[in-house]
């Protein structure tokens, strides 16, 4: 089975969710958007891993149980840097998430890798090796890429739309399209009934993606839009959400309930606003 692991260290913050359960439960990993990761870095760069696991610092171990080594990086491209960092970065040491294969393989064939790093989680250091056949990187408009240049253009895209000094984005988890993800890591996880939840930014992007999902036929889809569009409220947002008060859409619950998802959605994200409106039906028992 295909891990994330195995194309390379970290594929932008692949993280699993539930790993551990019984494969009859659904499994949903997460993964970062090329410009969550980006907008949520401190420091950005292009740079090749040329040592790793010297000194007192050589390895520790992280809370989830993953090994993390103290490293060297050289640094070919700086795409998003300190405000008070006047001369230009050359190399630098950090931490770099193991296994210690994967580093070695790096250093042996100085491998070109994007590296994102976080001041205020060090342990925490996302990378990806930049070449041809290791790379399932999703944008936020949720284009899939796979070429090393098309990653760092994005990469490079993310960092000059950032203002200077942001370092924090808020995020949404988007759920990705089965076909979206067909013949990629995260294609097995379909086949659980689960799916890859992706991060992007709160930005109005995902506010137009939001309103159009509000006219899907999916009530799946219809739910996910009322949800993302509590980032944005407005007048023109809430009389948008205020007729899927009276949504059908819905599923059954063990055959037991039927809920009325994009309901729920729609009055959790009016209150949430401090809009007054009546509470609709939103369980109705089928036994009856």
């Amino acid at each position: 089975m295909r891990t994330a692991w195995s194309k390379s260290l970290i594929v932008l913050g692949v993280w699993l969710v539930a790993s551990v359960q019984a494969h009859a439960q659904p499994l949903i990993p997460h993964a970062q958007s090329i410009e969550s990761t980006v907008a949520n870095a401190d420091l950005v760069f292009i740079a090749k891993l040329v040592k790793f696991g010297d000194g007192e610092r050589a390895d520790v171990e992280r809370a989830d149980g993953r090994q993390v080594y103290w490293a060297t990086i050289a640094i070919e491209e700086t795409l998003k840097k300190d405000l008070f960092q006047i001369e230009p970065y050359e190399r630098l040491s950090i931490y770099v998430p193991g296994p210690a294969s994967a580093l070695a393989d790096w250093t042996k064939r100085s491998c070109r890798l994007l590296v994102a790093l976080a001041s205020d989680a060090p342990k925490a250091t996302q990378g990806i090796e930049l070449a041809e056949g290791k790379l399932e990187v999703f944008k936020a408009d949720l284009t899939l890429l796979r070429k090393p240049d098309a990653v760092i253009q994005a990469a490079r895209e993310a960092a000059r739309r950032t203002p200077p000094g942001v370092k924090r984005i808020h995020t949404f988890g988007l759920k990705v399209p089965r076909e979206l993800c067909a013949g990629t890591q995260w294609e097995q996880y379909y086949h659980t009934s689960g799916h890859l939840v992706l991060s992007v930014p709160v930005d109005k992007h995902l506010e137009k993606r939001a309103q159009d999902y509000l006219r899907s036929e999916s009530y799946l889809k219809r739910a996910e839009g009322v949800r993302a569009l509590r980032h944005f409220k407005s007048d023109e947002n809430i009389a948008r959400v205020r007729p899927l008060l009276d949504d059908p859409g819905r599923y059954h619950a063990q055959g037991v309930e039927t809920i009325y998802v994009v309901r729920r959605e729609a009055y959790e994200t009016l209150k949430s606003w401090e809009i007054d409106v009546k509470k609709p039906v939103l369980r109705e028992d089928v036994r009856k």
